[in-house]
């Protein structure tokens, strides 16, 4: 979703499209790693190309959607914006937040929500999550 922030940049924000890993606390690593190999080299490349995103994989090259390459065009000037994607430490406070962002996004659709305090409510269980799982 792009946004214009203070400064007049185009945003567009962007995420990876798959956050697969393997955790240090992972009870079966190597099934793991064979898991993620035969996902990445023979899985990815041939589903990326049936679908609308595009792909983040240099290993599965993709024609760029017409649609995206036509907004390149109308605007060629723009910063992307990563959103990475939490670790560990991300999820534990996530869980204890019970933070839903799919919850806090279809807030946002109705009539009266209060961006501004959604924030601080959602500033206030995050530091309390944060304190409570001793984390800075």
């Amino acid at each position: 979703m792009p946004y214009t922030d203070e400064e007049g940049n185009f945003n567009h924000i962007v995420q990876g499209d798959f956050f697969l890993g393997i955790t240090n606390t992972s009870e079966n690593p190597e099934l793991a790693e064979a898991f993620l190999e035969f996902y990445f080299a023979e899985f990815y490349p041939e589903f990326i190309l049936r679908v609308a995103s595009d792909s983040t994989m240099t290993n599965a090259p993709k024609d760029k959607d017409p649609y995206m390459v036509f907004a390149d065009e109308e605007q060629p000037e723009y910063v992307l914006v990563s959103y990475m994607g939490g670790g560990d430490d991300y999820t534990a406070i996530v869980n204890e937040c019970k933070f839903d962002y799919n919850k806090v996004g279809t807030s946002m659709l109705t009539d009266g929500f209060d961006l501004e305090a959604t924030f601080a409510q959602l500033n206030a269980d995050w530091s309390a999550a944060r304190e409570k799982l001793g984390m800075k």
